[in-house]
């Protein structure tokens, strides 16, 4: 989806036209970050770097994944953000603190082994994406003033998705975090997009008169 300028604004000095977009885009950054990263992004380059700065230091620690056992019940394992890998910025690396680790079940009820971290992992890359087994959350807890569900949620992809060399039992994955966002939140632009297409449809359906 494009953004189109008015031809005004090739009439004023840059320097305006720049402090007139970060005021409209800071209107926008920390309440909805899919339309400042879908929509707002595109509207220079300047505005491109400052809202790519601002995600990777505000919104990607708020971001969130579980990854469900497929095999042992309603066993999961969140991951949160850990760091940036040292030779490329654009790879972050996501952990799971021990303490969940530790409480991944070992044996199924029927006391089958059960999927390693690992193994579950590797169900996730071999899965078509509409049959992934995570969750990927981003602003719980911020978003709509912290309210329960007041979060953007998908079960999206993480393009580039490895377990770092260090990987303990699965503690540690890394992926293309930028690639990852436009994942999330070009679906979740998209679900916007149907739904008001839905509503007006309603409404125009409410309006006819009956014959």
């Amino acid at each position: 989806m494009s953004v189109v300028l008015s031809p005004i604004w090739h009439h004023l000095p840059q320097e305006i036209v720049e402090t007139i977009l970060t005021h409209h885009v800071d209107s926008f950054i920390d309440r909805d970050p899919a339309l400042a990263w879908v929509q707002l992004r595109q509207i220079s380059g300047y505005q491109l770097r400052r809202i790519e700065r601002h995600f990777r230091q505000h919104w990607l620690p708020k971001m969130s994944i579980t990854l469900y056992s497929p095999d042992a019940g309603c066993w999961s394992i969140e991951y949160f953000f850990h760091a940036f890998d040292e030779d490329n910025k654009k790879i972050v690396i996501f952990a799971a603190e021990e303490l969940a680790l530790n409480s991944w079940p070992v044996f199924t009820q029927g006391f089958e082994p059960a999927a390693t971290i690992l193994d579950v992992w590797a169900d996730f890359a071999r899965s078509p994406i509409n049959k992934r087994n995570i969750t990927v959350r981003l602003g719980e807890g911020v978003l709509s003033g912290g309210y329960h569900g007041g979060y953007i949620v998908n079960d999206t992809d993480l393009p580039g998705l490895q377990h770092p060399p260090r990987a303990e039992q699965g503690r540690y994955v890394q992926f293309d975090w930028m690639r990852a966002m436009n994942e999330l939140l070009r679906e979740e632009m998209f679900m916007r997009n149907v739904a008001d297409k839905m509503v007006r449809c309603l409404i125009t359906h409410l309006s006819i008169p009956s014959a």
